[in-house]
């Protein structure tokens, strides 16, 4: 069950609309931009969950 960790990131990343846009800018960076580096962030949080909640099923 913990690896719907793993599809959260993914069905965020297909909903496209979400994050398609300029505004607002942060540090002078698009939306856009800002956006997928923060998504890589939570995402290697989300594995890193995944990887420590699975050892426990050998």
């Amino acid at each position: 069950m913990y690896y719907i960790l793993l599809f959260i990131p993914t069905i965020v990343y297909m909903l496209i609309f979400l994050y398609n846009h300029k505004s607002p800018e942060f540090l002078g960076m698009p939306f856009f931009y800002w956006f997928q580096i923060l998504m890589l962030v939570i995402t290697s949080i989300f594995y890193v969950l995944a990887v420590f909640l699975g050892k426990d099923d050998g």
